[in-house]
């Protein structure tokens, strides 16, 4: 049976989302993140604030309609932005 996503968990995913975007310098400015609402159709997301752009690897800021999607998809991005970093120091 798969783990329970928690908010703090979500959160700790967001807080390590950013750090990663800090370290590869690719966040330009501040990032607002909104809690999801399944029964109501609102997906969690994450957006430059003010901007309404998406950041890296997030489509119209949409993680995901369920909490378990948004925590896949960002440890899924934050995967691939530290291999991506990884082969171009090793080439």
């Amino acid at each position: 049976m798969a783990q329970r996503i928690t908010r703090g968990m979500l959160q700790n995913a967001v807080d390590a989302y950013v750090r990663t975007l800090q370290a590869h310098d690719l966040l330009d400015g501040g990032l607002q993140y909104t809690e999801g609402t399944p029964s109501m159709g609102i997906p969690w997301s994450i957006r430059y604030v003010g901007m309404g752009d998406s950041p890296i690897g997030v489509d119209y800021g949409v993680l995901g309609h369920t909490a378990r999607e948004a925590f896949d998809r960002l440890h899924t991005i934050i995967r691939t932005l530290n291999d991506i970093k990884l082969r171009s120091e090793s080439v």
